[in-house]
């Protein structure tokens, strides 16, 4: 676990350091809200661009140790993110992966993707599109050969063919592949909108191109140092005035 821990060494005297207590609390409130405005897409000061991972928010921790000390807590899951990543593979994992299913001719296996949208990402035509889109609804659910659940849907419209105003993303040689490999779909096609957001869903399976699902590579990103540095002087100015109010009642 990735922690921030701050103590402070109360002078002697005869103060009740519950108003100092209180300062401590608060301060750790601070930090814990300036690491989940990191997650929530905040870049702060130190960070090389934003991040959107408010699932990840839920699993900060914060605790009051005693009156003079806390610790704010982020999840494992930071190490990744700060750590980054080379480009790798993500075909293998996702064709053998728990929602896969069996190729109807039985020569291997497949797994259909859905990927969300956020509408502040849309290109304003493709918003315009999405603005347009009926709803598209799940309306029950069976078990397969397999067992697996899977749901089905009442289908509303969707984008269609994007190409024309996003084409399709070419990526560089990665992997050992030779030359880049550009998608057969634009980001945008086929996307549907559901109650939860826009989506659109891509299909893997065995016979997919060895370069089609490669996932570039993830760049470091630090975050506990940025909300350190970011936090610290606001935290140390205000239990500054803190103590120095309360100081002041023993002069």
């Amino acid at each position: 676990m990735l922690r921030l821990h701050v103590q402070v060494i109360p002078p002697f005297g005869k103060l009740t350091y519950k108003v100092i207590g209180q300062a401590m609390h608060e301060s750790g409130r601070m930090v814990a809200d300036v690491l989940t405005a990191a997650l929530n897409g905040q870049v702060i000061p130190g960070m090389s661009g934003p991040i959107h991972r408010p699932e990840l928010v839920a699993k900060i921790e914060r605790h009051d140790l005693g009156l003079f000390e806390f610790t704010v807590t982020a999840p494992d899951e930071i190490y990744a993110i700060e750590q980054g990543r080379p480009p790798w593979d993500m075909k293998p994992s996702l064709i053998n992966g728990k929602r896969s299913r069996p190729l109807k001719d039985g020569s291997g296996r497949y797994n259909i993707i859905p990927f969300t949208h956020r509408n502040e990402e849309l290109p304003g035509a493709v918003a315009e599109m999405a603005q347009r889109l009926t709803l598209s609804e799940v309306v029950g659910s069976y078990a397969d050969s397999e067992q697996k659940i899977r749901n089905t849907y009442a289908w509303g419209t969707d984008t269609g063919d994007t190409s024309n105003i996003v084409p399709p993303a070419t990526h560089p040689q990665m992997g050992g592949m030779q030359g880049p490999y550009t998608h057969k779909a634009s980001k945008f096609s086929n996307m549907y909108k559901f109650s939860s957001g826009l989506v659109t869903f891509r299909t893997v399976s065995t016979h997919s191109p060895q370069a089609s699902w490669w996932h570039p590579a993830i760049e470091p990103n630090p975050i506990m140092n940025p909300v350190e540095e970011f936090v610290s002087p606001m935290i140390e100015s205000y239990l500054a005035a803190v103590w120095e109010q309360e100081l002041s009642h023993f002069d």
